[in-house]
């Protein structure tokens, strides 16, 4: 959403991502049930500058399109991030430093790939973590210290990772948060009080066995915590934001965040 102009878009069941922008105070629909991509896959939706900006798959191709709302109908041209995405069909994209942070696993199926896209929007850097994969979620958020982070799982280990502004890792690197889930879905982060705040889902056959866990580590330091089961008979349903604070820094609003079914964003 920006300013009073909303923006939604997602799978549609006649296939691709459709689209509707609509003024958020009457929901009156600007332009309605729009096709952005007869095939696509994975949108994600976020604003910058003044536009907004819809991101999604395409044979595994990693596509953005801008979309200007005092002119909505002129829906930009799909620019091609990358053509190297993993068949895992995950990436995410988070706002830093007034651009586009991206990170997705390579079709090399070994490694990550990270880059940094203008508001244009173009590549303005991009880099690679060698050795790291992930198959089942990755996720991405701004740190307290003002850098880039990615939290990802593979193979039933969760991890994380902190950049430089020129993408390079921060400090030690790629650090392991949690191992032996190979049941993760999904999984979410936000920066609390210092600290990288990471909840993931546990898909399991009942409703005891199917939960959200939560971890955390140290930004600065990349020292890791503890993690516990945070709800049962839960699924993540989106990204965690800070809402009525409790002391324990859960910093999350249960009803947005947490949803009976398992889907995905």
């Amino acid at each position: 959403c920006m300013e009073d102009i909303a923006l939604y878009a997602c799978e549609d069941t006649r296939g691709g991502i459709r689209y509707t922008i609509f003024v958020e105070a009457t929901e009156t629909p600007i332009l309605a049930d729009q096709q952005a991509s007869a095939t696509g896959i994975q949108p994600k939706l976020l604003a910058l500058n003044g536009a907004f900006y819809l991101w999604y798959l395409e044979s595994n191709i990693l596509y953005v399109r801008r979309i200007n709302p005092l002119d909505p109908a002129g829906l930009g041209i799909p620019v091609s991030i990358s053509s190297t995405v993993s068949v895992s069909s995950i990436y995410d994209v988070a706002i830093y430093a007034n651009q586009f942070f991206v990170i997705y696993p390579n079709n090399t199926e070994t490694e990550l790939d990270v880059a940094l896209v203008t508001s244009a929007p173009a590549i303005a850097l991009q880099d690679t973590i060698t050795g790291s994969f992930a198959s089942q979620a990755i996720t991405a958020y701004v740190t307290s210290i003002g850098r880039p982070a990615a939290i990802w799982a593979n193979s039933g280990s969760v991890y994380a990772s902190i950049f430089n502004p020129n993408l390079t890792q921060y400090t030690s690197g790629t650090i392991v948060l949690d191992t032996g889930v190979p049941e993760l879905r999904n999984i979410a982060a936000l920066s609390f009080g210092g600290d990288g705040v990471v909840f993931y889902e546990i898909s399991g056959s009942t409703s005891d066995t199917t939960l959200v866990k939560r971890t955390h580590f140290t930004e600065s330091t990349l020292v890791t915590g503890s993690n516990e089961i945070f709800l049962r008979s839960v699924g993540l349903a989106s990204r965690p934001f800070q809402y009525q604070v409790d002391a324990e820094g859960t910093a999350v609003d249960s009803q947005t965040l947490f949803g009976d079914e398992q889907d995905s964003e």
